[in-house]
């Protein structure tokens, strides 16, 4: 990632500090009632370092941000210019459930979108020709009820407090990725952590995509739209990350 220092001898201590807790694991093939864990909305947070659940999935923005990078690269290759996006919002959730999203208490911004409190999303929005995405996407799932939001029921998350996270896990593997919780050390100071699973993310994408494809009959080479998830995918954790993770150090597992 642009614009971000590895800082080894951090790195080490951070790999040390998380290896001496017990850490959650996930693969991209385990299932849950026959389906698979990766396929499925709830089971997909973002990379935020506030969130304290172990044993989820982590991409920027969420299941929403899977949606957001699958919508944008559609875009690009140009079959939203044939199909509308609420068609593509619809069958997403329909394969994987609506889209789970985060925000905090201290957000502030649009109140159409309850999902301004996640900082990959309202960038996306607020530099919709970096991301290469369109305003609509988002207030369709929004006035659709394409989001999870029953606060109730722990489908929306809403954090609190400001972020603390003292480095950028990047766990590259689609095998047991780690899911680390927000860690105290033994001073009580609260340690967290950016975490990044790309290749179970990759992975997820790709199955998506090609359902959708199927289902849909959009004439596209698989290659073409494979090649253009995965450069879509980069382009959105680098433009967050060189937002909201700038100068930390990056661990790559």
């Amino acid at each position: 990632m642009e614009n971000m220092n590895n800082l080894e001898s951090s790195a080490e201590a951070i790999r040390d500090l998380i290896n001496k807790y017990q850490v959650q694991t996930v693969s991209f093939d385990d299932e849950v009632d026959g389906d698979l864990y990766a396929l499925q909305s709830g089971n997909w947070e973002c990379i935020d370092g506030r969130l304290k659940e172990s044993g989820k999935l982590r991409y920027p923005g969420g299941s929403a941000g899977l949606l957001i990078t699958l919508l944008s690269t559609l875009k690009k290759l140009g079959v939203l210019d044939q199909i509308h996006h609420g068609t593509i919002i619809d069958e997403f959730t329909t394969i994987m459930g609506p889209a789970r999203y985060h925000t905090d208490t201290h957000s502030n911004g649009n109140e159409d979108l309850a999902c301004w409190g996640c900082g990959h999303l309202r960038l996306a929005y607020q530099n919709q020709d970096d991301y290469n995405i369109e305003e609509g996407w988002l207030m369709y799932m929004a006035a659709k009820d394409r989001f999870q939001k029953d606060v109730e029921n722990g489908v929306c998350v809403v954090l609190d407090g400001e972020h603390n996270e003292q480095a950028v896990v990047v766990d590259t593997r689609a095998d047991k990725v780690i899911t680390p919780p927000s860690l105290i050390d033994s001073e009580g100071k609260s340690i967290s952590f950016f975490v990044y699973h790309p290749s179970v993310a990759q992975k997820t994408l790709e199955m998506s995509a090609l359902k959708i494809k199927d289902a849909l009959n959009i004439n596209i080479d698989a290659n073409m739209l494979l090649q253009a998830l995965k450069e879509t995918q980069s382009r959105h954790f680098q433009n967050t990350g060189n937002e909201l993770a700038r100068g930390l150090p990056i661990i790559q597992l």
